[in-house]
């Protein structure tokens, strides 16, 4: 590997890790005004990086603020009482890009879940590198009386193509994507920031000590992996949606809503999304369905099914 090969790594390791602490501190698509110029992958973006000394130089300074006030964050927010879900939360933050209050409330939900006998798995559509998971499977290691069964979809490809009639094109161009490619294709957007591997949420769940056994990792598009699942899945209690586009929401929500058990959750992690908001308001209409769904933060709504 040459020096300059070696930067460029450097440097989109450290895009990765700066874009993840930008979301914790409720921050979204910190450095897009380096990364939109191009239409290409991140690696792209990390080369004209790691040849401008200054601008590496003033990404490691950015981090390293953000780090600090993360930590602070983390150390001063939380009441005595709280310290638990700290240290929980501390546990599987790399893992996710999940802000604070986000995850705060899946641990109090999962908590709730385990506390009242709430039946059903715990899944996840879009996990990423597993921390929201893993969130869940902490709180049901610290407050279950037995081990549920945690699903996660996910295509470790990144996204498909979103669709121009439906989704976002503010946000698709962040991302690097052009109008005309905006087709909603099952093929890679080429969102390298979205992208994580299955092995990255298997060690996860290692570390975690989380029993193997209980662990269902579903790979490839949700049209492919969803319809296939559902009938092995059964009672769901907390169905957790981070889809981010309008045709994952719609087919998650045909799919899988009905096993969400009473007193169960569902939880839409992409509510600033045009593509979310508008694939679970057709839904609700469809289905006559009038519901509360309440504010976590910017991002994020969730309701509980009547019992």
């Amino acid at each position: 590997m040459t020096l300059a090969q070696a930067n460029s790594a450097a440097v989109v390791e450290l895009l990765n890790t700066y874009m993840n602490y930008a979301r914790t501190d409720g921050i979204d698509l910190i450095g897009v005004a380096a990364i939109r110029k191009h239409d290409e992958t991140q690696d792209a973006c990390a080369s004209d990086v790691a040849g401008n000394p200054n601008l590496l130089g003033a990404l490691k300074e950015g981090l390293g603020i953000l780090q600090t006030k993360v930590k602070g964050k983390l150390a001063s927010w939380a009441p005595p009482e709280d310290e638990l879900v700290v240290s929980l939360i501390e546990k599987i933050k790399p893992n996710t890009m999940v802000a604070w209050d986000g995850l705060v409330s899946l641990i109090d939900q999962a908590r709730f879940c385990e506390e009242n006998g709430i039946e059903g798995a715990f899944v996840e559509l879009g996990c990423w590198k597993g921390g929201a998971l893993g969130a869940m499977a902490l709180a049901n290691m610290e407050w279950g009386k037995k081990r549920r069964d945690l699903h996660g979809f996910d295509s470790f490809q990144g996204l498909p193509m979103p669709r121009a009639d439906k989704d976002d094109m503010p946000w698709a161009s962040v991302l690097g994507i052009s109008a005309s490619q905006c087709d909603g294709s099952l093929r890679p957007a080429r969102a390298t920031l979205l992208e994580a591997s299955q092995m990255d949420v298997e060690r996860l769940f290692v570390r975690l000590g989380y029993p193997l056994d209980h662990i269902y990792l579903r790979a490839g598009w949700f049209q492919d992996t969803v319809p296939a699942a559902w009938m092995d899945i059964d009672k769901i209690a907390i169905l957790r949606l981070d889809g981010d586009l309008y045709d994952s929401y719609a087919l998650s929500l045909d799919c899988l809503y009905d096993l969400v058990v009473p007193g169960g959750f569902v939880i839409f992690d992409d509510w600033d999304l045009k593509g979310c908001r508008e694939a679970v308001g057709d839904f609700f209409s469809r289905r006559g369905i009038r519901a509360y769904l309440s504010q976590v933060d910017y991002s994020i709504r969730f309701l509980q099914k009547a019992a």
